[in-house]
């Protein structure tokens, strides 16, 4: 019953803190949503603060996960199969943008358990897009002499993407930045 509640509250706060942000979403609305009392909450996480790192870890960080983790069991393919799941609209909401980008923009630098807890979480996008890269070298996809500062740009680039097609409330011009990032990868074809 506590694991099943705790699962509760980390959906509907990831939801809630999605779509309103964090500072906008109360505690009494998360109960209120997830159909719970007070006790509930405390009994399981000490504070809003414990509750929202919670979301970034195992909400935020998993969902990076089991987004890009399936690509390096691949073998080959890495960079068409990783541009297919960029195209993908089942991973994005462009209307609300990447849950991560939203919450660093919010609290990255707001308090430094938060800062820390959001850098750890984007580092390791960084690293699992590194790990693809290495991996489409590795099989001759392409060349790049440093694939660890060409993670960095890949990631940024994605992160930018979301970020534009957000602004423009446009999924073709998400798009149009991910074809533009394909096309410089290709370029780097052996």
């Amino acid at each position: 019953m506590a694991e099943n509640t705790r699962e509760l509250l980390l959906d509907t706060a990831f939801e809630l803190f999605y779509q309103h942000g964090y500072h906008a979403t109360g505690l009494t609305a998360i109960l209120k949503k997830a159909g719970l009392f007070k006790g509930s909450l405390y009994h399981l996480f000490e504070s809003k603060q414990a509750l929202a790192l919670a979301v970034m870890d195992e909400r935020i960080h998993k969902r990076i996960e089991n987004k890009y983790a399936t690509l390096l069991e691949a073998g080959s393919n890495y960079l068409p199969r990783l541009f297919t799941k960029l195209r993908d609209p089942q991973y994005l909401n462009i209307h609300l943008g990447c849950p991560l980008n939203r919450m660093m923009q919010e609290l990255g630098r707001e308090d430094e358990i938060f800062h820390k807890a959001l850098l750890e979480v984007y580092s390791n996008f960084e690293k699992r897009i590194e790990d693809i890269l290495y991996s489409a070298i590795a099989c001759g996809e392409f060349f790049h002499p440093a694939p660890d500062k060409l993670a960095i740009f890949v990631t940024a680039s994605i992160e930018g993407a979301i970020t534009s097609g957000r602004q423009h409330s446009s999924f073709e011009h998400y798009l149009c930045a991910i074809n533009e990032l394909e096309n410089y990868l290709e370029l780097l074809q052996s």
